[in-house]
């Protein structure tokens, strides 16, 4: 269902988006700042090389700055299906 993989967020002035594969491989790295509209953090779901990325499970960290300059950290995983 969905394109791309990208994290949600209020009250931010930008949100730093890491993905890695099971093995710990850096597959997307991306940072949404919301002083340039045409930056966002997407994941397409593709290798470095533009391949499609293997089935699997993916971990994601964020780093997210706060409009009162708030740092806050997080992670998570989910399921990439063909």
């Amino acid at each position: 269902e969905n394109d791309v993989f990208f994290l949600t967020h209020k009250n931010t002035v930008s949100i730093k988006l890491i993905v890695l594969n099971r093995w710990g491989n850096l597959m997307y790295e991306g940072t949404t700042d919301l002083t340039d509209m045409g930056a966002r953090a997407e994941w397409d779901g593709k290798t470095k090389g533009g391949l499609n990325a293997e089935e699997g499970t993916y971990f994601y960290k964020y780093v997210a700055i706060g409009v009162d300059d708030t740092e806050i950290e997080g992670h998570g995983f989910f399921q990439l299906l063909p």
